[in-house]
């Protein structure tokens, strides 16, 4: 099967590395989530390719420091800062992200779907989103995603040894983490977008009534 989505042989030859291991968890049922490793030892090596835009997006654990970079979305630069080994960074692919990779760099992304987002929400009880209150030129420092992708390196490094199982729960663990941490939390639009309770619907019809029974 042809592989579509932000991992493996996609972002192999985004950042023009030789390989780029990669897992895909299917333990979801309408759609999938990978993780995988990319690491280029050298300096200066220009500009990645355009991330085809889709409804995903992408979070990468720096595992080692990464003092100079450039950053595009959209094709325009945004602002970006050192980002030290730990650092989670989140790629919304709706935009196309292209780096300019100033220094070496080594990190761990989780590819997740947009769909994939919705289904672990519904698994997780915990509120959907379509977004995240981030800043991916500067990123945050995350021991959580930094500890989950560390724990990847033993399976990329020997995959037929991999428990597959134990990659599943550790994609699924990133993503479930990554949304109750830093999804966008947007306010009620104002005081109708409250749902009124039975009682409380009740109650209004009541003294909407008594109001209109005293004029």
């Amino acid at each position: 099967m042809e592989e579509t989505g932000a991992y493996g042989e996609t972002l192999r030859r985004t950042f023009k590395t030789d390989v780029a291991p990669s897992f895909v968890a299917r333990t979801l049922r309408h759609s999938k989530v990978a993780v995988t490793e990319i690491r280029c030892d050298n300096e200066n090596t220009g500009m990645t390719l355009p991330i085809p835009r889709e409804d995903a997006f992408l979070v990468t654990v720096q595992l080692k420091d990464v003092p100079l970079h450039g950053l595009f979305l959209d094709e325009r630069r945004i602002q970006t800062g050192f980002l030290p080994a730990g650092t989670a960074n989140i790629y919304d692919l709706r935009t196309s992200p292209v780096a300019d990779s100033i220094s070496a760099f080594h990190h761990v992304s989780f590819y997740l779907p947009r769909i994939a987002l919705r289904e672990v929400t519904e698994r997780e009880a915990i509120p959907d989103t379509d977004g995240f209150d981030h800043n991916p030129g500067v990123g945050v420092k995350d021991p959580v995603l930094h500890s989950l992708a560390r724990a990847m390196l033993a399976c990329f490094r020997k995959p037929d040894l991999a428990n597959r199982l134990f990659v599943d729960h550790v994609t699924i663990a990133a993503t479930a983490h990554a949304v109750k941490s830093y999804a966008c939390r947007h306010p009620p639009a104002g005081p109708c977008a409250h749902a009124l309770s039975p009682l409380e619907a009740k109650r209004a019809r009541e003294q909407i009534a008594n109001i209109w029974m005293a004029r």
